[in-house]
């Protein structure tokens, strides 16, 4: 479906996304209200299907050209609409849809979220696929904590007030990702050799890395607490990638 109709230039896909009926509907031309026009819930949505089907690469270009359709507005005009054109782009073109509307800002929020939030199924996921140039989004809340994510066509960086917590040498996006006491568990997709710094462990821990469910090597983290080893990722559309869990030996002797 993906494929076929949402990336379908003649159905939805195209410089301003994603119309409420298919471009080649007869009512599209209308551009009025439902018959035709885009609409930040909507877009919204979507955008959380793609990522939660795993789309990344997809959902990365939707959240860009969300941001950018806001943007446009904003930056021309100081303001953000109900709805949108889906052939100009315009917010102001009909009477019928309201100027400052709050809905209309989910286009922006969709660009935070590109960066980092809430698994609706516990942990943390962050990073995007498809990143052509070095983006920063800083001092984010979440749960009590202040994030940062650095993200660009070679780095993945991520810190939790203040303290970066986890690194990877290429765009990758992480889910799942959840700390206890005792281990650190992530699902990681990208593409080729990725080293990754986790430092989430007490200096000079002995720690056992397993990769989808099989224990690969031992580990020792340095005098600041990080461990650092390096996967081979494959970039598979849909799909979470691969399963790493960090476990602290003492734990797994306990």
């Amino acid at each position: 479906m993906v494929e076929q109709c949402l990336l379908n230039s003649k159905e939805f896909w195209g410089e301003y996304i994603i119309p409420s009926i298919s471009r080649d509907d007869p009512a599209f031309k209308d551009q009025n209200y439902w018959r035709g026009r885009i609409w930040g819930p909507m877009n919204f949505l979507v955008y959380e299907g793609l990522k939660r089907y795993g789309f990344d690469e997809v959902a990365h270009e939707f959240a860009r050209k969300s941001v950018a359709l806001f943007m446009k507005e904003w930056i021309e005009e100081g303001h953000y609409h109900e709805n949108y054109n889906a052939v100009t782009g315009d917010g102001d073109d009909v009477p019928n849809s309201d100027p400052y509307y709050s809905w209309g800002a989910l286009l922006a929020l969709i660009g935070v979220y590109k960066f980092i939030d809430i698994e609706a199924w516990g942990g943390l996921r962050f990073g995007a696929l498809g990143v052509s140039e070095e983006m920063i989004l800083k001092n984010l809340q979440i749960q009590g904590h202040r994030y940062s994510v650095t993200l660009s066509p070679k780095l993945t960086r991520v810190s939790r007030d203040g303290n970066v917590f986890f690194e990877a040498s290429r765009n990758v996006v992480v889910r799942n990702y959840e700390k206890n006491l005792y281990s650190v568990c992530l699902d990681i997709k990208g593409e080729g050799r990725t080293t990754i710094k986790i430092c989430e462990f007490d200096p000079k821990a002995k720690v056992a890395l397993y990769i989808d469910g099989e224990k690969r090597e031992e580990l020792v983290s340095d005098e600041t607490g990080v461990v650092e080893f390096a996967v081979d990722l494959e970039k598979l559309e849909p799909g979470y990638g691969k399963h790493v869990c960090l476990k602290t030996l003492r734990y797994l002797n306990r």
